[in-house]
């Protein structure tokens, strides 16, 4: 099942061949708010992904987390839906077939913290995790 998943997962990558199927680096550029009708700002990540282990590091890589979920269409670094005002809302995800890259977060209503950015990532060869 793993390798099925891991030659999907291939086959939704095929349009940046330097890599390989379970291992790239992500760059990314967006615009992020901290309010919803506020101003955007320029903001860039760099993650390392490691589908086949599950598991991410994003910009200095400090720790090592693991996925949220990774299917061919998005890969979820981070996810978890607002059950209710109490709760929080994070979606930090990238489509590869689109280059599509969310981080949304929002905090407990009221008052709550918000940040959200949008924006493109290009896939590169993977530059591994740091050594421990």
């Amino acid at each position: 099942m793993r390798g099925l998943f891991c030659l999907t997962l291939a086959i939704g990558l095929a349009t940046t061949p330097a890599l390989a199927a379970d291992q790239f680096d992500l760059l990314c550029k967006g615009q992020q708010k901290f309010t919803p009708d506020g101003a955007a700002t320029p903001i860039e990540a760099h993650y390392r992904v490691d589908v086949a282990a599950g598991s991410y590091c994003r910009d200095q890589c400090i720790g090592i987390d693991k996925l949220a979920g990774a299917a061919p269409g998005k890969i979820a670094f981070k996810a978890h839906a607002k059950a209710n005002e109490q709760d929080e809302l994070v979606d930090e995800s990238y489509e590869p077939a689109t280059g599509k890259w969310v981080d949304l977060y929002a905090g407990p209503y009221p008052p709550g913290e918000y940040a959200a950015t949008e924006g493109k990532c290009e896939a590169a060869t993977f530059s591994g995790f740091p050594k421990k």
